[in-house]
């Protein structure tokens, strides 16, 4: 007797449901019908498996590191609000002022995925309780569609997909209302699919000649990827992504410290390819000649100072510690509380 059950289908109640003397004499084959449709029975009143959430904040073990957790969220959560149209800010730091249209009225992003990422987060903006529900399903449907489009987008479009894909997981982080996002799985797989297709595209990672300056376009988009991988670098130290990450991921810590820093402020705000070439010429630190500065090297800062160990890479990232933008301060602070990651 099966008590207090009702079926989900036709509604009848099975208080009263017993079995005959003769079922009970079913043959063998017959018994496993009924086993299997019993346990079918059973199967509708199975609870759902609970969402399996990520983005967990990563406990950091000294008041310093806290500190500069801090530090690096209140520099994340204002990126979103770059994106509006009204932000006095051109863009976010990982996107290039070139993306965007300007004209008298409006500014506008070129790119699909980041002009559908400007409008969600103008709904965001004014999200209240009535309409979180909306905003999230409005991301889920662009985590989907960038999912499913991604191997069809040309260089552009495709880095402009990771930088709207970062944006959602940072408007994930700042979501405090568990009950409307219940996708985080599919957003780090998608972010991660995008960085791999990112990294499968040969043109993105063209290294010019030494005697050579690379195009402009061509820098902008090399440049934007690695401020981009940055900035999921820094958010994965920050909150733990790992179940929606395969084994695959596991060597990105060693990809990274061979990651170039990001370019000079003056560089990467060149509003003009006469304005970039004459920095770039200028600049000691040139992503794509001989002098190249990577993450590595800031990684092992503390030692390059000692006085015993004045090198020309010493002088190199003295250089573009002056000259960095909001994203180089950003890249250093997030090193102090890396090391863990790199320690192998």
């Amino acid at each position: 007797m099966v008590p207090e059950l009702q079926c989900g289908i036709c509604k009848k109640n099975f208080d009263n449901l017993e079995v005959s003397p003769s079922q009970t004499a079913l043959s063998g084959s017959n018994n496993s019908s009924l086993d299997e449709g019993f346990n079918d029975l059973l199967n509708i009143y199975q609870p759902a498996p609970p969402v399996v959430r990520s983005f967990w904040p990563r406990k950091m073990p000294f008041r310093d590191l806290s500190l500069n957790r801090k530090y690096v969220l209140v520099n994340l959560s204002s990126y979103p609000r770059m994106m509006l149209p009204e932000s006095k800010d051109s863009a976010p730091p990982f996107v290039h002022s070139q993306s965007l249209v300007k004209n008298l009225l409006d500014r506008k992003f070129e790119s699909d995925s980041l002009a559908r990422c400007a409008g969600i987060v103008a709904m965001w903006s004014v999200k209240n309780k009535d309409n979180s529900v909306y905003i999230w399903r409005a991301i889920r449907s662009e985590q989907e569609r960038i999912f499913q489009q991604c191997y069809d987008y040309d260089d552009w479009e495709l880095v402009a997909a990771l930088q709207a894909m970062c944006i959602y997981c940072i408007l994930r982080i700042l979501e405090k209302d568990e009950t409307v996002t219940d996708f985080d799985i599919p957003l780090i797989v998608t972010m991660t699919k995008v960085a791999r297709r990112v990294g499968a595209q040969p043109a993105i990672h063209i290294r010019s000649e030494k005697s050579l300056l690379p195009r402009w376009e061509q820098w902008i988009i090399g440049e934007s990827v690695r401020r981009t991988v940055f900035i999921i670098f820094i958010i994965s130290s920050l909150f733990d992504v790992s179940v929606g990450l395969d084994h695959q991921a596991c060597g990105s810590a060693g990809y990274l410290a061979e990651m170039p820093l990001p370019s000079t402020k003056s560089m990467w705000n060149s509003s003009t390819e006469a304005d970039w070439t004459q920095e770039y010429m200028l600049s000691p630190v040139q992503s794509d000649l001989d002098q190249l500065l990577l993450f590595r090297d800031l990684l092992s800062q503390p030692n390059y100072n000692d006085e015993n160990n004045i090198s020309e890479g010493g002088w190199m990232l003295d250089y573009w510690l002056t000259n960095v933008d909001e994203m180089g301060t950003l890249v250093v602070t997030a090193a102090k509380f890396s090391g863990n990651a790199f320690s192998n």
